[in-house]
């Protein structure tokens, strides 16, 4: 979290070494460190507007009137993938640019760091040093985790896939925590990841077993289990792993899917939907060199159309009947939707596994671009 005092510590200490002004905009787009100090508690818009879009750098020259922003460079900050407030160096922008992404990569790796030994040093049993270790450093160190594993006479080579579950609202949060542990193999780990959601990295057995063509029906018995003790709203199943240090990825899967749903089923699997994930990884200038000629091009009913179809058709492995229902719309309607693809794009994805690769891709370049 990027606060007040963190923001003021980080200011002083810069300070000392530059004669630059830095400001640092919280999540609201508020001043909370400066070394103007006049400025603190001000508003500062280009900061919210960041914050608001994604947008990763902005500049802003004398010629340019924002409310509370002065010329400069700002630089988004981020926790991880997650934006958490503006860093901004005043200054002609083409002199302060250099400087100002210096500043914010040392801001977040200070971030990361601060995260990290205060994590640890709230972590006062073994399992607790273990679950802070595996899912909240970035790099944790392997030889360290096999030895935390050790002590709770954990197996550090077994398969495991993680399941995030969110407990009912009306259930009590530790309640639901006691019950899954309960209910834990010996070889399972269960973490309370925060109050609204628990981790349970399911045992699937030693490398080498048949855990790889079975993990799936493993898996849904139990959330079958789960869905009478002690009940859960959604669930969100990641990655198998079988090292240690993986385990923080896995997780990150079982989050993108929470934050990515294609639909309100209760129980999704990442593996299903890789390739609308690998596509999100794509920068967004990267997709526009490649689909910004059919972004123009192309007419907005068939953009629309190619926006609505591309979802239910990978999710439903292009079984129109299927696809159809899930659109609430009749299946000889979805069919002549894909034949006009033919024509304008000229694309054929019910025949072509390089077209459907095709339509997802512009699909999503023109959901990010609307």
């Amino acid at each position: 979290m990027l606060n007040a005092d963190f923001a003021g510590r980080f200011v002083e200490q810069l300070s000392t070494c530059t004669d630059y002004n830095i400001n640092i905009m919280d999540e609201n787009g508020i001043i909370i460190a400066s070394r103007d100090a006049e400025r603190i508690h001000s508003y500062h818009e280009t900061a919210h507007r960041m914050l608001r879009t994604g947008q990763d750098i902005m500049a802003v020259t004398d010629d340019e009137s924002y409310p509370g922003v002065r010329s400069g460079v700002n630089l988004l900050v981020r926790d991880g993938k997650t934006p958490v407030g503006v860093v901004g160096v005043t200054g002609a922008p083409q002199k302060v640019q250099e400087i100002a992404l210096v500043i914010k990569m040392a801001l977040e790796s200070m971030l990361r760091y601060e995260y990290q030994q205060q994590t640890l040093y709230n972590a006062r049993t073994a399992q607790e040093r273990f679950h802070a270790s595996m899912f909240l450093e970035e790099a944790p160190a392997l030889e360290r985790l096999e030895a935390l594993a050790g002590e709770l006479r954990l197996s550090p080579r077994r398969l495991r896939v993680p399941i995030l579950i969110k407990p009912p609202e009306h259930l009590e949060p530790e309640y639901a925590l006691e019950r899954i542990r309960a209910g834990a193999a010996t070889q399972d780990i269960v973490w309370a990841k925060d109050i609204t959601h628990i981790l349970i990295c399911q045992d699937l057995g030693e490398e080498g077993g048949d855990a790889l063509s079975k993990w799936r029906d493993l898996v849904s018995l139990r959330l079958e289990q789960l869905a009478s003790s002690p009940g859960y709203s959604r669930a969100f199943v990641g990655t198998i792993q079988c090292r240690l240090h993986c385990y923080r990825q896995g997780l990150a899967h079982c989050l993108w899917l929470e934050e990515h749903p294609p639909s309100a089923q209760q129980n999704l699997f990442f593996t299903d939907h890789i390739g609308r994930y690998l596509s999100s990884l794509l920068p967004a200038d990267e997709l526009y060199g490649i689909w910004n000629a059919y972004g123009q091009c192309l007419d907005e009913r068939t953009k629309e159309d190619l926006r609505q179809i591309s979802g239910p058709l990978s999710e439903n492995n292009y079984n129109l009947t299927v696809a159809s229902q899930k659109m609430f719309i009749h299946k000889n309607t979805l069919a002549f939707r894909i034949n006009k693809l033919k024509k304008r794009p000229g694309i054929d994805p019910l025949n072509s596994g390089a077209d459907r690769l095709f339509l997802n891709c512009l699909s999503l370049y023109l959901k990010r671009s609307r």
